[in-house]
């Protein structure tokens, strides 16, 4: 490795985060959740490669079936793996596996103890705190709590700076929405004026309950240049509602 490189990575490896966007669960919510190993690793973005792969819908659910065995479960999703094995996903996994498991690859012969390693990280409450203090000397997480039905903001005051996500009150499309602003501000919403009233009202319960700000994920559904719009246009629109 060329000598610039390794001052790189050498820096990289001390440097602090701010992980500005993030949708990590509590500690409490991880450790319920996630007691299996294949599970967490095929998480995310990685069960997309290996879906790519040619990995069968019901293939897929065999190895994520927490009930069936593990060997044979990798037995089912090891031809997918080495296939995937050097897309950017797959090489962040690998990398994982070496500074967590100390191993460089997952193997028939190496399955069965990073399972049980990975059941013995998951009894202790200190660990995810360490992989993502130490490990990856993340200092703080703006995390994005959308994945709940409410203003609660369950977090970890130490690590997490929580952002409410506001999609549906910009833009409520549908009765469903609706109900939801009635449940969490707590009164009827009939009109444009009650809709204005509910988002100031969860806005500051959300603040009140610990979020640092607001986030919005509507550039995946519309622009993000937001015009002034009219009164009564806007009216009408919830009126179709």
């Amino acid at each position: 490795m060329n000598s610039w490189l390794e001052k790189m990575y050498e820096v990289f490896d001390h440097t602090p985060v701010i992980d500005t966007h993030s949708h990590v669960m509590p500690s409490n919510e991880l450790y319920d959740h996630r007691q299996d190993f294949l599970v967490n690793f095929l998480q995310q973005y990685l069960q997309d490669d290996i879906r790519s792969a040619g990995m069968t819908k019901e293939e897929f659910g065999y190895v994520m079936d927490e009930n069936q065995d593990i060997v044979k479960r990798f037995a089912v999703l090891q031809p997918y793996w080495k296939r995937t094995m050097n897309t950017g996903y797959a090489r962040l996994a690998k990398t994982t596996l070496q500074l967590i498991y100390g191993e460089s690859d997952l193997t028939d012969d190496n399955i069965m103890k990073i399972s049980a390693a990975y059941r013995s990280h998951m009894e202790d409450p200190d660990f995810f705190e360490h992989i993502l203090c130490q490990l990856c000397h993340i200092r703080k997480i703006i995390s994005d709590h959308s994945h709940y039905d409410g203003i609660e903001i369950p977090h970890d005051e130490k690590i997490f700076l929580p952002v409410y996500r506001m999609d549906y009150l910009i833009m409520p499309e549908n009765a469903s929405d609706i109900r939801r602003i009635e449940r969490e501000c707590g009164f009827p919403v009939n009109s444009l004026d009650d809709l204005e009233n509910a988002a100031r009202l969860i806005m500051k319960k959300a603040r009140e309950n610990g979020a640092i700000g607001y986030k919005s994920g509507l550039a995946y559904n519309r622009s993000l240049f937001y015009e002034f719009a009219d009164y009564n246009e806007a009216r009408k629109g919830f009126e179709a509602i």
